[in-house]
């Protein structure tokens, strides 16, 4: 991309002609041509001058922005800065680029109102120089709270949660976790397990897509199989082959596939400085033709550098939103941010080319701070958790998205009691008076203070 502000023109292309008047630009250059009969309505009505044919120097006074010309067809320029507080000053043309045509403007001699048309994309050069040097690694994410921008991957997928919802559906309340490990390993495993309770996504994906199972018994593990074979046409890696007694094991698996039909087109391009294999539609070289109208522009800032798109697939009733914008805090702040800046109006953009690089991710992690840890509150007795395991796989490319991932908790059920408690109503307590069947008390009292309370003789 040409160094200077988005809009500017390249440096080869900016520079005045000899004798020309220079001055710092006050704005973003804007490219308008208008339609051979409408010049003499703009003669007659504007003190504005129509570009000729001719490369030539504009002069400038007090209220025109300098500008140079090119041979190009008949654009409006030096737009007066303060004739109207709502129309931006055009202080510059930049030439279009070779073989295409000049960016539009509609006029209207009625009201002197100009139209923007959709923002031209120029395809941006490929930045030569020495790649960038990036850390290698990738985090596999047990929650959306995960941090970004430290040169690492992160990828996040809803199986483990819904695994921890299906035990949490086995506890008396929020899963009472302790943990078995050292510092600091136990703070992250105490931040996780907080994290994973705080949010139930059983709807998240649709039950074709999705086993969600828990087996204490050998034959569980057989029907547990069974069902992922006929709905994904795979064994489940994670799934243990046997169980001993009192042992047991959550398990989820989800398979998603989302189809380009007709796939999209294959190619190269740079990212960070490397080449890398692409996929994408519409014309590399920035010539005429948009891309594929499955492709949707639902944000747009910085001049495109900042974007968010939808790739429309076979799938109607699912969505492929890519979005290259600055990292928040944390994965799910930007996702956040993402839903934020497209709650506005659509861009009018017209896309003419789009590049993704390609993805090819398989990864299996293994959460061992969760290793040990008892549950105390799983009915009807306590649950120690054993290898927390998840496994990710994502290929993104021309054909689609397509996502497989699974993940297992497995338990041994303790027979040892939980530990003996003490309970003693030292702070503010209700108590309620209600019959066994009934849905409502008649009477309650919050106790608060010790206007009821007897002293101690």
């Amino acid at each position: 991309m040409a160094n200077g502000a988005p809009g500017t023109p390249p440096d080869d292309e900016a520079a005045p002609r000899p004798g020309a008047t220079q001055a710092e630009p006050a704005g973003p250059s804007i490219d308008v041509t208008l339609p051979m009969d409408d010049q003499d309505h703009l003669r007659a009505a504007l003190p504005w001058e129509v570009a000729s044919a001719a490369p030539q120097a504009v002069p400038t006074d007090a209220t025109t922005a300098p500008v140079t010309r090119w041979p190009e067809p008949p654009a409006l320029v030096g737009m007066p800065s303060g004739v109207a507080a709502d129309l931006p000053p055009v202080w510059a043309v930049a030439p279009p680029a070779r073989g295409s045509a000049p960016s539009a403007a509609a006029y209207d001699p009625l009201d002197f109102g100009f139209v923007a048309p959709p923002a031209e994309r120029p395809v941006e050069p490929e930045v030569d120089g020495p790649p960038e040097p990036l850390a290698a690694g990738t985090d596999v994410s047990a929650t959306l709270e995960e941090t970004l921008g430290h040169g690492r991957n992160v990828v996040w997928c809803v199986t483990l949660q819904l695994a921890w919802d299906e035990l949490a559906r086995r506890c008396s309340s929020p899963v009472a976790f302790e943990p078995r490990v050292a510092e600091p390993h136990a703070s992250l495993a105490r931040h996780r397990a907080a994290a994973l309770g705080r949010r139930r996504l059983a709807g998240a994906v649709d039950a074709p897509s999705v086993v969600v199972a828990v087996a204490s018994r050998p034959a569980d593990l057989a029907a547990i199989g069974e069902e992922v074979v006929a709905k994904f046409g795979r064994p489940p890696a994670l799934l243990p082959r046997t169980l001993r007694p009192r042992e047991g094991v959550v398990f989820t698996m989800l398979q998603k596939s989302l189809v380009f039909d007709p796939p999209l087109r294959t190619g190269t391009m740079r990212f960070r400085g490397h080449e890398v294999a692409c996929f994408g539609d519409g014309s590399p070289d920035g010539g005429s033709g948009c891309a594929d109208p499955r492709i949707r522009a639902l944000h747009d800032a910085e001049g495109g550098r900042e974007c968010v798109l939808e790739l429309e697939t076979a799938s109607p009733h699912d969505r492929l939103i890519v979005a290259q914008l600055p990292p928040g805090p944390t994965l799910e702040a930007t996702i956040a941010e993402v839903f934020r800046r497209c709650a506005g109006e659509l861009p009018r953009v017209e896309i003419r080319s789009l590049r993704i690089p390609t993805l090819r991710l398989e990864v299996e992690h293994r959460f061992r701070e969760f290793q040990g840890a008892v549950v105390h509150n799983a009915v009807p007795e306590p649950l120690e958790l054993g290898e927390v395991a998840q496994q990710i796989a994502l290929s993104l490319d021309h054909r689609g998205a397509r996502v497989t991932s699974q993940a297992a908790i497995p338990v041994l059920a303790l027979s040892r009691p939980p530990p003996p408690r003490h309970y003693r109503f030292d702070r503010p307590f209700l108590v309620l008076l209600l019959r066994r069947e009934a849905v409502g008390p008649y009477f309650a009292a919050w106790v608060e203070n010790l206007d009821w309370l007897t002293a101690a003789s």
